[in-house]
């Protein structure tokens, strides 16, 4: 690396180690290895420290618990600060899946098993145990129900052990 090159270049150490960091992800101090999922990374405290997140830690702050740190170009060896952003696992996911990075199977879409008529059946937990279990008692198949039908579960009265309608 030329010394030009180390002055365009903000830098930042990696905790108090001797290792330099810079805010497009070059790594002076240590070799840098690719990993078999595409990621640059290197040893750091005895374990493996990958760049973009070394990058987002030095130059952004803390990544929150349970995050991942996403590429927003979806090119894993861009490790420029301002490529990379804190995002839950299922926003990574889905950015890369729509991003069409991740080839496997989607679980956003028609393969959803509430994806139904072009529309998510979004319920909280409780509801859709209710709306499901509501559904069995009146001999309903729940996979081939589409989502207005299951809504509409919600909306009529429960059935006591004689079939007849009850409140709530």
């Amino acid at each position: 690396m030329h010394s030009s090159e180390r002055t365009n270049r903000s830098w930042r150490r990696v905790g108090s180690s001797e290792i330099m960091i810079s805010d497009s992800g070059a790594v002076i101090g240590r070799r840098v290895s690719l990993t078999n999922s595409g990621y640059f990374c290197f040893g750091y405290n005895g374990k493996t420290a990958y760049v973009h997140r070394m990058v987002y830690e030095c130059f952004i702050g803390p990544i929150p618990e349970g995050y991942d740190i996403n590429h927003e170009n979806g090119i894993k060896t861009d490790n420029r600060v301002t490529n990379l952003s804190a995002v839950s696992r299922s926003e990574n996911q889905f950015h890369a899946y729509r991003n069409g990075l991740n080839k496997g199977i989607a679980y956003h879409g028609p393969k959803n098993p509430n994806y139904r008529d072009g529309a998510y059946l979004n319920l909280t937990p409780t509801q859709y145990s209710k709306a499901y279990q509501r559904a069995i008692c009146r001999g309903l198949n729940w996979k081939n129900m589409t989502v207005s039908e299951r809504l509409a579960l919600l909306e009529t009265p429960r059935r006591n052990n004689q079939g007849n309608d009850m409140m709530a």
